[in-house]
C-alpha cells in the first residue's frame, strides 16, 4: 500500500457510509490516525484506514487498498525502443504512439503518470507537447521523460524549459532507465 496518495475525510465516509461529522469525530477520538494540510483540513494514509478497519470489524474492500499501477505511455515510432522500456518496466501499465495524433489520444484517454517522448520523431513537436502537457490541468501532473540522440542536443535543455521532468540519450541503457523512471515517479526498490 505504499506511494498511494492519502484520503480525505469525505473518502473515508463515503467508503464508510457516515457523515463527513463522524469521520471527525473518530480522529478527534484518536481512534483513526489522521494529520492536517497547511489548509486544516485532514488526510488519511491508506494503511492507517485499513489498520482502523481492521481493529473495528469493518468491511474491507480490498480493490479499494490495491496499489494503482503507474500508467506510462511511450511516445516513440521505433518498436524496439518501446519493447525495450515495456520489458525493463513490466511492472508499470503501458500504451504507446507512434504519430502525434494517436499521441493526443492516448494522453486523454489513458491518462499516463508517465510521458516518455522521443525528441527526434518526424510529424512531433515534442517541444510544444510537452508544454501542452504541463499547460493542461487535466495532464500538468504527468511527469515526462524525453529520449534524445545525445545530451548536447539543443532540444534536451529546450525540452526541460518547455516542461520535460527529465531525459536519457539513445540507445536506452535498462538500469539508467529503471533508476530514471523510478526516480520521476517516487518508486525506490
Amino acid at each position: 500500500m505504499k506511494n498511494q496518495k492519502p484520503l480525505t475525510t469525505g473518502q473515508v465516509a463515503a467508503y464508510c457510509h457516515v457523515s463527513h461529522v463522524t469521520v471527525l469525530k473518530w480522529i478527534k477520538e484518536g481512534r483513526l490516525k489522521a494529520y492536517t494540510i497547511p489548509s486544516g483540513h485532514y488526510r488519511i494514509q491508506k494503511p492507517d484506514f485499513h489498520e482502523f478497519l481492521v481493529q473495528h470489524k469493518m468491511p474491507i474492500d480490498e480493490a479499494f487498498f490495491a496499489e494503482e499501477a503507474v500508467k506510462v505511455l511511450v511516445v516513440d515510432d521505433d518498436a524496439k525502443t518501446y519493447e525495450l522500456i515495456a520489458s525493463a518496466l513490466d511492472e508499470y501499465e503501458f500504451a504507446s504512439a507512434t504519430n502525434g495524433f494517436e499521441a493526443g489520444l492516448r494522453l486523454a484517454n489513458f491518462q499516463p503518470g508517465l510521458l516518455i517522448l522521443n525528441l527526434d520523431m518526424a510529424g512531433i513537436d515534442a517541444l510544444e507537447v510537452c508544454q501542452s502537457v504541463k499547460a493542461n490541468p487535466a495532464t500538468k501532473r504527468t511527469r515526462i521523460l524525453v529520449l534524445a540522440k545525445s545530451a548536447e542536443e539543443k532540444a534536451v535543455s529546450e525540452a526541460l524549459a518547455c516542461g520535460a521532468d527529465g531525459y536519457l540519450v539513445k540507445p536506452l541503457k535498462v538500469e539508467e532507465l529503471k533508476q530514471k523512471v523510478q526516480g520521476l515517479m517516487g518508486r525506490g526498490r
